[in-house]
Parts: C-alpha cells; sequence; structure tokens
C-alpha cells in the first residue's frame, strides 16, 4: 500500500518499508511533480520485496529469518546499541551495506540476492565489531518457479 498526501509545499509519501517527507518551494508545481514520481518508484522498485528485520546492539546482529528466497530482500535495519552500527551483506556478487546507523535509528538497505550463503555483520571499527560477535549468515534459496502456461487448445 502506498500513500501520498500533503498540502502546500509538503508532501508525505508513505509505503510498507518506511515514509518519505518532501519540502517544495510553492509555485513550482512541475518539480513537485517530479518528486512525487520519483518518490513512488522509490517504493515500487521495494514494494515486492521480503522483509528481513535485522536488530543491532553490542555484539549482536539479531534477524527475524534467517533464510529467504532468492530475488529481492529488504532488511530493516534498527540500531538497539548505545554506539553506531553498520550493516553489511556480501557473498555470491554482493557486497553492500547502510551507512552509519546512529543508536536508535532505523534504516534500510534492498538488495536482489541470488540463492547461496551471504555474510551479514556489522564493520565498524576496522572489523572490530564483527570479531566481537556481530555477524550472522544468511541462506537464499531458489526462487519458485513461474507457473508454467498454458497452451492453447487448438481443437
Amino acid at each position: 500500500m502506498l500513500g501520498i498526501w500533503g498540502r502546500g509545499a509538503d508532501i508525505q509519501v508513505a509505503g510498507r518499508h518506511g515514509q518519505l517527507s518532501l519540502d517544495f518551494i510553492p509555485g513550482k508545481l512541475h518539480m513537485k511533480r517530479i518528486f512525487i514520481v520519483a518518490a513512488v518508484a522509490l517504493f515500487a522498485s521495494s514494494a515486492g520485496a521480503q522483509p528481513v528485520d535485522v536488530t543491532l546492539s553490542e555484539w549482536k546482529v539479531l534477524m527475524s529469518r534467517d533464510t529467504v528466497k532468492a530475488g529481492s530482500v529488504t532488511f530493516r535495519v534498527t540500531n538497539n546499541g548505545t554506539m553506531s552500527h553498520t550493516l553489511y551483506v556480501i557473498g555470491n556478487g554482493i557486497d553492500q551495506g547502510t551507512r552509519d546507523i546512529v543508536r536508535r535509528a532505523v534504516t534500510t538497505l534492498t538488495v536482489t540476492l541470488k540463492p547461496g550463503t551471504y555474510e551479514v555483520f556489522c564493520p565498524m571499527a576496522e572489523n572490530t565489531h564483527k570479531m566481537a560477535g556481530m555477524t550472522t549468515m544468511l541462506v537464499v534459496t531458489a526462487a519458485d518457479p513461474a507457473p508454467a502456461k498454458k497452451k492453447p487448445d487448438t481443437r
């Protein structure tokens, strides 16, 4: 579900994966429309992604699930720690991560994963967070096969 609402120069776009606030200069309606289209595209791109909730704290990475199907995955990352952390996903050609997440902040990371095993960890302080236990594994299984197309009846 995607919601767009606003008044005057402020526009709010909310989707299943978060909310985006846009402020505009009054009278710049064409720019407002461009930004609305961009915001809708941003939220639509992660709308079909499988969600994985991740909680970071000293010295743990807790995930709501450790197995997903191949395809788009959105990590919803909450830093419940007392210091900044980061979340990285590495494996099978993927090397992506979030920016620093300050304590009590929430962010998302959406990646497209192929079947295989991925390491999910915090690389802060030259990997000392990872070495202290902030690491876990994510297993990605093959996606469900697409349903077979029915051949038209030619009788």
